[in-house]
């Protein structure tokens, strides 16, 4: 996928934050390619991609249920890989097409992808950010958005990469271990410092 302008992957553990971080960059006017929107979409049967992939979810799966799969993916790794087996190469291309539509008009853009490491997405991509997050305040954003109870939300981190392991793969860390404010401004830091090497790639 790396072509003009420059993709940088935007990802973090669930319950980090990232998907606020993604939203400040979209406040400076750089589009956001959403991966786990596109996923969604393709599991939709009447979403914008059609539906065989949501055809082929039913048939392994037997529901589209996003919180029965999620449940089943938590628990089976074997399910787990099924389902990403599915879905990545579809997203894959899906998000191909997006980021086509904005050559020569933007300067950067930020590929979200919650799994972008865990799918080899690092491989696609021209830089990695990563969205870092202490682990109680992750279990607690999960538990208040997902209406589930702690170890569940535990359970759901540990079907992801380790932070450890991710840092490996990652260009630019933000540390989101304070206030919203704070993760504001240190994103805004990194655009700026991303503007200034990638400005020439806008028209």
């Amino acid at each position: 996928m790396k072509s003009a302008p420059p993709i940088l992957g935007l990802t973090g553990g669930i319950g980090s934050g990232k998907s606020k971080a993604a939203s400040f960059f979209r406040d400076y006017g750089i589009p956001v390619i959403d991966a786990d929107q596109i996923a969604r979409d393709l599991r939709n049967p009447n979403g914008p991609y059609g539906n065989s992939v949501s055809k082929k979810i039913e048939k392994y799966f037997g529901t589209l249920d996003s919180k029965t799969l999620r449940e089943r993916i938590s628990k089976n790794p074997n399910d787990k890989a099924s389902l990403e087996k599915i879905l990545h190469p579809e997203i894959k291309s899906a998000s191909e097409t997006l980021f086509h539509q904005w050559n020569g008009k933007v300067p950067f853009l930020i590929y979200e992808a919650a799994l972008l490491l865990e799918s080899g997405g690092q491989n696609d991509v021209d830089q990695v950010i990563f969205i870092k997050a202490p682990l109680d305040a992750r279990i607690e954003r999960i538990c208040t958005r997902d209406r589930v109870d702690p170890p569940f939300a535990r359970q759901l981190i540990d079907t992801q990469w380790s932070d450890e392991r991710k840092e490996k793969l990652t260009h630019f860390i933000i540390e989101n271990n304070s206030t919203l404010s704070d993760l504001r401004e240190k994103v805004r830091i990194l655009y700026l410092h991303l503007l200034s090497v990638y400005r020439r790639y806008s028209s």
